[in-house]
């Protein structure tokens, strides 16, 4: 959880196009989650979202990204995510399939 008493933690960023999510990853500074997106022309899909959490600082209190006022998360692209997961679940890259995750970074394997 963050400990900065007037950042936005993240698991209170919503976003409507995010169907469902799951941090696997907070602390002070940053964050990573699983996301569902929803897109138009695809059943939802996992993503890897990121964000930073914000600070004490007026301008950083909702953290990075926000939109309009509200926090939100940065949805990596899936090579980059994949590689995101793995550093995040076992503290390295793993080349083998270990935590390849399907063609998509958050399909379990």
């Amino acid at each position: 959880m963050t400990n900065h008493s007037s950042a936005v933690s993240a698991h209170d960023v919503e976003l409507p196009r995010i169907g469902a999510w799951k941090v696997i990853h907070e602390n002070d500074e940053w964050s990573v989650a699983l996301c569902t997106i929803q897109e138009p022309d695809r059943k939802g899909r996992t993503r890897v979202g990121i964000r930073w959490n914000g600070g004490a600082g007026a301008d950083s209190l909702l953290g990075y990204p926000n939109v309009r006022g509200y926090p939100c998360w940065f949805v990596l692209p899936d090579e980059l995510g994949a590689t995101v997961r793995c550093l995040v679940e076992h503290g390295s890259v793993v080349l083998p399939p270990i935590c390849c995750h399907g063609e998509e970074a958050g399909v379990p394997g």
